[in-house]
């Protein structure tokens, strides 16, 4: 018996082991790691309404990705306060972009109508950009200046002067 579990715990070290040498070698994004002052890379998802976004279109103007779920506590607290920036700054060219996490369009749609938010909310289905941006928590939110490098990365919620302080780092009106 003693046997049987050693052998167990051999078995689940190798697949341990065999899963991280995948996991650091099996695509193109593998390398990418969120840090400050790296280039975000771009991707596409299908928004809520229908049409396809790539960050890309957005180059040009600050960005804020934003990483969220309807299950999310900390994201249901800081969802208002990101809309009342956004609706404050968008005349500047500030974009929000929310990421959902796996979840069905009916269930983002009752979420987003009752909070009316106006941001555009991509559909996130299988989960790839979370795994290829290394998401870990939810909300998390990271802050790409005009050129598309991450000026700045939030784990978890924040309140609406949190949120000024990040944005100030992309839209330098904010610096006081």
């Amino acid at each position: 018996m003693a046997l049987t579990n050693l052998k167990r715990v051999r078995v689940s070290i190798f697949l341990l082991l065999l899963s991280v040498l995948f996991t650091a070698c099996g695509d193109d994004k593998a390398g990418f790691s969120p840090k400050v002052g790296v280039m975000a890379p771009d991707f596409q998802l299908q928004e809520l309404a229908g049409s396809p976004l790539k960050l890309s279109d957005f180059k040009g103007k600050p960005v804020v990705l934003n990483f969220w779920a309807t299950w999310c506590a900390a994201c249901k607290v800081e969802m208002p306060a990101l809309e009342s920036l956004y609706l404050q700054h968008k005349s500047e060219g500030l974009t929000v972009l929310g990421i959902n996490f796996k979840e069905d369009s009916p269930t983002i749609q009752s979420f987003i109508s009752k909070g009316n938010f106006s941001w555009p909310i991509l559909l996130d289905q299988a989960g790839d950009i979370a795994s290829n941006y290394r998401i870990i928590g939810y909300p998390t939110t990271l802050y790409l200046d005009r050129q598309g490098v991450i000026r700045a990365i939030q784990i978890g919620g924040l309140d609406k002067a949190g949120l000024e302080e990040y944005l100030a780092k992309i839209l330098p009106i904010l610096t006081k």
